[in-house]
């Protein structure tokens, strides 16, 4: 398989290099779902080919994922001196066996507590944030200095800081583990993750690669942690969930750390294939074949289903299975299952290929093997036409990154000002009323407070009246859509909704019968009469789009009268018509918007009876 996926990388890398083709062109489909994508993943990678990676079971195969679950181990019993261990020994920290007998023999204890008091810090949620001292990535490089990097030792461990250098760089390490211990203890546990991924450059390191597979894998994780974590259960939990999704049985999708990028080759297992294509279509993996295996028969005839199985007990050593029973026509019903397994296998034969628009290349075993990866396809492999693969391919080198002051003082700015750019809205939204106010404050021609209904209804108003302010004008407003909508309405049925209306306003009911005495005023105008007997609109919403910027509004009555639409809008203030004249001119040009001209627009004063 190692052999089969190096050829594959070889050429794709040698094809988009003599600009033949582009990494989108290729497609590399495995037969098996599990444990045989990783290989081709890690060949294409190799030779710097971005990829994306789509296959189930990639996820459960993640290097990152089982480094993360190691240190999940260890955060969730700090007394586990294996686990933590097998931290110290992972990638996390880089630390050699050769290194960790040293410390062992300096005196040290593997332990997250082994140094005595914690990190010395401000603030318990800030270590030093130099990587060295926490003992992140910079571990695998030898990267750990001296204590004086923020960490603090014990006079009793003193032999262990003036003593050998690996020595120095366990203690290290084990000073940031306490420090990650901390984070699991006060802070949520995906929260405690995504700073420790931070802190030690881990995520960084996993989206260095081309596809940057590993680091949606490390992303996908964290995910998985808060999602078992919310659930009610505790680190150990999280470490199980991420340990059980490696297991075969389960297929944890791999996904790519950008999804939606398209210059990128993409590699995934025949079933995730139907209604994709690519221009060359690679049936990878000769050796992932196997054969129908028969482990239930299903019968149906008419509207009854009868079934038929083995009971079979699996080895924990081994592949090997025990019968413990089965129907004494087993064999028949075997007999009768197998067509339909076999017919599922030319299906998904026929859609691997027809995956290609122009090359279809097929994998070849020609050893001796019982069953193919590719089935009949094999039989028509001997005419076809071998594909040239160059015998080496060379990666592009990659160019080291400027991280200078001066290159990170520009990246700051950069990024700073496509911030501001994408901070800057492309349209707003306002209300027909704000607007009105708005264009009085800078024409200075009205009163800019005079329609807003958290005030008092004059200056000369006590605050403290329940017939003013918004709950007086939400309360006359409903009575009145209310009125207009049902003619039959009396003042007992209004009184009941205005009782229903004051629930959340108690002092309202107090002025509940001048409210209604109100509505019986505004219902004795002329206007009034004339839109009960046409056409009309109560409280009609609306919104209305000019020049990057969205208008609503709600009118409060308009009717279709003998000289065309007339609008209304009920004030509870005071205050004069001509305050309203640009909010009158707005609903004007909204309903114009829309093809209805409006003849004539007004606002009624409520409590002047204007």
């Amino acid at each position: 398989m190692e052999q089969d996926a190096n050829r594959i990388a070889t050429y794709i890398r040698s094809e988009v290099d003599a600009k033949r083709r582009k990494f989108s062109d290729f497609l590399i489909l495995t037969r098996k779902k599990h444990k045989r994508i990783v290989p081709y993943a890690r060949a294409l990678e190799a030779l710097n080919i971005p990829i994306e990676v789509s296959g189930a079971g990639a996820f459960g195969q993640s290097e990152e994922v089982e480094a993360l679950t190691v240190l999940l181990r260890a955060l969730s019993d700090p007394q586990d001196p294996l686990a933590l261990v097998a931290v110290l020994r992972g990638p996390l920290f880089g630390i050699s066996d050769p290194e960790l007998f040293a410390y062992k023999q300096c005196g040290g204890w593997f332990s997250i507590f082994a140094s005595g008091d914690e990190a010395t810090s401000a603030d318990d949620s800030k270590p030093d944030s130099s990587p060295a001292a926490s003992g992140g990535l910079a571990a695998a490089s030898g990267g750990f200095p001296s204590t004086s990097g923020g960490l603090r030792l014990q006079a009793e461990d003193s032999d262990l800081v003036t003593g050998s250098r690996p020595a120095v760089r366990v203690t290290a390490a084990l000073t940031a583990l306490r420090q990650y211990y901390r984070w699991t203890r006060l802070l949520p546990a995906a929260a405690a993750l995504d700073r420790i991924l931070d802190h030690t450059g881990y995520l960084a390191l996993a989206a260095t690669t081309p596809g940057g597979v590993e680091a949606g894998d490390v992303l996908h994780a964290v995910d998985r942690v808060r999602q078992v974590v919310e659930e009610g259960s505790s680190l150990a939990g999280a470490a199980d969930a991420l340990e059980a999704d490696s297991e075969e049985r389960n297929e944890v999708e791999s996904l790519p750390l950008e999804p939606g990028r398209t210059d990128v080759v993409r590699v995934m297992n025949l079933h995730k294939a139907k209604g994709l294509e690519a221009n060359v279509v690679f049936l990878a993996d000769p050796t992932g074949g196997f054969a129908p295996r028969v482990d239930v028969h299903i019968e149906r005839r008419d509207l009854k289903a009868q079934g038929w199985f083995q009971v079979i007990r699996k080895s924990e050593d081994s592949f090997a299975t025990t019968l413990l029973g089965q129907d004494a026509d087993w064999e028949a019903h075997k007999a009768a299952e197998l067509p339909y397994l076999e017919a599922e296998q030319d299906r998904l034969l026929y859609v691997a290929a027809t995956r290609a628009r122009e090359l279809l290349v097929v994998s070849r075993f020609t050893g001796n093997q019982k069953s193919p990866a590719w089935g009949v396809l094999n039989d028509f492999l001997a005419s076809a036409k071998e594909l040239p693969i160059p015998t080496s391919a060379t990666a592009p080198s990659v160019k080291a990154l400027d991280c200078s002051t001066k290159a990170q003082t520009d990246s700051d700015g950069a990024r700073l000002a496509a911030h501001e750019q994408v901070e800057a809205p492309s349209w707003s939204v306002t209300s027909v009323t704000a607007e009105a106010h708005h264009i009085a404050r800078m024409t200075r021609a009205a009163d800019a407070t005079a329609d807003d209904p958290t005030k008092v209804v004059s200056p000369g108003t006590p605050s403290h009246r329940a017939d003013a302010g918004m709950a007086w004008g939400t309360l006359i407003h409903g009575l009145l859509e209310h009125a207009m909508r049902h003619k039959s309405a009396t003042r007992e049925d209004l009184r009941r909704l205005a009782m229903w209306m004051t629930v959340e306003e108690p002092r309202l009911r107090t002025v509940i019968d001048e409210a209604l005495d109100t509505v019986e005023r505004v219902g004795s105008a002329d206007f009034w009469q004339v839109a009960r007997d046409h056409s009309r609109s109560v409280e009609s919403p609306f919104f209305v789009s000019e020049s990057g910027r969205l208008t609503n509004g709600v009118i409060d009555l308009m009717f279709q009268g003998d000289g065309g639409w007339q609008v209304i809008d009920y004030k509870t203030d005071v205050a004069l018509a001509n305050k309203y004249a640009d909010q009158l001119n707005a609903y004007r040009a909204a309903l114009r918007k829309v093809g209805c001209e409006v003849a004539d627009a007004s606002v009624v004063s409520v409590r002047a009876q204007k």
